[in-house]
């Protein structure tokens, strides 16, 4: 499938993303942090044949088989994915996803996409063998929505600002081996990741992510697994006598709280409910929020930053949140307003998207011409000599930098 992105009156929409993952139903797996605003995550199909033509025409020549081989494999999966259907969620022997997938990430509503940098090391503290490799080589890969009768997909809460996590892997692309699955976390609205644990893990936060738990996603278990320092540590403790299959932690809707609910299924076929609260560990309230940034304050300040720009800036302006400090061990609280700051940034190329007729590639800032088949009748000239101008970018809806840098017509040929 393709993405388009709508200027700020919705009247003009230009591609922003192509080959998108979607299954056989419809599901596509393009996501929205929404702690954030402007942040997206979304796994796309890396061709057989490698291309560098976005255009509509490359691909109405193959776009039947495409479509035809896409579905197939939607309804492979479907059938391979068995949550609840089958106990310890095992995928068959032999069985893998054929295409190969990689999963990128947008900090600016779709204007331009990279794919995602991979942690230094794992959770084990061994170096993953990225050195040297290009991002198409060695990054990380995290499971959407179409996987998830089998792996828990990426997922953020708007109340826990910057909090993200996903299960997949490190490497060239998307692996559906459970071996080679872990749970990563980031802390920084998918700029940087870490590995949280080895395995494919169901998880939840909770205290406006001042307290994260999960539990084992894919065999049975009687742990669960809680950090209250955005996985700087984590600690584990026995919840029954007898394993069982977790199919789902839950809290209330505002992810405020520090109580959850947790259920499965047991071996028999019974179903099981735990109730876990972690007012038991008597943390304190946290002080300070006024004074964040200072040594008695229980909490820090801090700005999420797209990586491209000199100063942590997105979408034009530099917000900056007040966070509870990892080292912090005292609970936010359901009723705290984390107080946010803002001011204008300059413009970079990073505040605009290609308009209509351009596009970028994965990991590219150019904006390049896709063809005259990509823009309508109506923008193309009734006399023309050779070449004609057009605007390659516009403003990213809703972005509010000021000045700086500014595009310049573009060349391209004549009808």
């Amino acid at each position: 499938g393709r993405i388009f992105v709508s200027d700020a009156e919705g009247y003009k929409f230009s591609q922003s993303l192509v080959n998108n993952v979607r299954s056989a139903h419809g599901e596509c797996e393009f996501d929205k942090v929404v702690s954030l605003n402007g942040v997206y995550l979304s796994n796309i199909v890396v061709p057989t044949v490698q291309s560098q033509d976005q255009g509509f025409d490359n691909s109405k020549s193959k776009g039947q088989d495409d479509l035809e081989s896409e579905a197939a494999a939607g309804a492979e999966l479907d059938t391979k994915h068995g949550r609840g259907g089958m106990l310890g969620k095992q995928m068959p022997k032999g069985s893998k996803e054929e295409r190969t997938i990689r999963t990128v990430a947008s900090f600016d509503k779709g204007g331009a996409w990279n794919y995602l940098k991979p942690p230094r090391v794992n959770s084990l503290g061994k170096t993953y063998d990225c050195s040297g490799k290009s991002a198409e080589e060695c990054s990380l890969h995290l499971h959407g929505t179409t996987s998830w009768d089998l792996f828990a997909p990426f997922y953020s809460s708007e109340t826990c600002v910057g909090i993200i996590m996903g299960t997949g892997n490190v490497g060239a692309s998307l692996r559906f081996e459970p071996d080679e699955t872990s749970t990563f976390l980031s802390r920084d609205g998918g700029l940087t990741w870490m590995e949280a644990h080895q395995g494919a893990f169901i998880y939840e936060f909770g205290d406006h992510g001042g307290i994260i738990i999960m539990a084992d996603d894919l065999k049975m278990t009687s742990m669960v697994l809680f950090t209250w320092n955005e996985g700087q540590s984590w600690y584990d403790f026995k919840v029954s006598s007898v394993p069982f299959e977790v199919d789902n932690i839950i809290t209330e809707p505002n992810v405020t709280a520090t109580t959850f609910i947790m259920f499965g299924t047991r071996a028999g076929g019974e179903g099981v409910l735990y109730y876990l609260n972690f007012d038991a560990l008597q943390f304190p309230a946290c002080k300070g929020v006024w004074a964040a940034d200072s040594v008695s304050s229980d909490y820090e300040t801090w700005a999420p930053s797209d990586g491209s720009s000199a100063e942590p800036c997105m979408l034009g302006q530099q917000l900056t949140y007040t966070r509870r400090k990892r080292t912090s061990q005292c609970w936010n609280g359901e009723k705290f307003e984390r107080p946010v700051r803002q001011k204008a940034c300059a413009c970079t190329q990073s505040d605009f998207m290609c308009d209509i007729g351009f596009t970028r590639s994965v990991g590219a800032t150019e904006c390049v011409f896709g063809g005259l088949e990509m823009m309508p009748q109506s923008m193309l000239p009734s006399a023309c000599d050779g070449t004609f101008q057009v605007s390659a970018y516009r403003k990213v809806a809703g972005d509010s930098c000021e000045n700086g840098w500014a595009p310049t017509p573009s060349d391209v040929p004549c009808p």
